[in-house]
């Protein structure tokens, strides 16, 4: 499942964000192999590696990545104090029954994160960002480095065309 789009929504008072319907579906269906609305789906949170976003990986995802970073040609002496930070500050979250998430206080205060955010599709994780900063962050990004919206196809080439 590749993940897209933006999305504008707020997390209300019990820290609580509705993923949109759409990403919804298509988790219940291709995360949990069903479409049906009693299916559990669940989503770890991880804060991303600025502290300005929290993401939100697919349990399965998740848990590939898990196992891929047991694979990893590097040392342990590099990869415990990652895992050590990452793991522990991420939370599983299940959906509830209106297709939201309670997103943990200590990672909003973290990411600087309010009620009113943006949703973003990642390719294979989501990201929930302050509205204010996601969108200071879009422009700067366009302004300073336009070229980013290459097309897809050279951004998988080495040599610029």
């Amino acid at each position: 499942m590749v993940f897209t789009g933006i999305y504008e929504h707020t997390i209300d008072s019990k820290n609580r964000l509705a993923i949109p319907s759409d990403i919804r579906k298509r988790l219940r269906s291709v995360v949990e192999g069903s479409d049906r609305d009693d299916e559990v789906v669940s989503l770890y949170v991880t804060p991303d590696e600025s502290r300005r976003a929290l993401c939100l990986w697919p349990k399965d995802r998740f848990e590939q990545r898990a196992a891929e970073l047991d694979r990893s040609e590097r040392s342990t002496r590099e990869i415990l104090p990652y895992e050590r930070l990452f793991y522990s500050l991420a939370n599983l979250a299940e959906l509830d029954k209106q297709g939201r998430i309670r997103l943990p206080d200590t990672l909003l205060s973290m990411c600087a994160i309010g009620s009113e955010v943006t949703v973003l599709g990642v390719n294979d994780h989501m990201e929930v960002w302050n509205r204010q900063a996601w969108s200071q962050y879009m422009a700067r990004m366009l302004d300073e480095n336009p070229e980013v919206l290459m097309h897809p196809r050279q951004a998988m080439r080495r040599d610029p065309d």
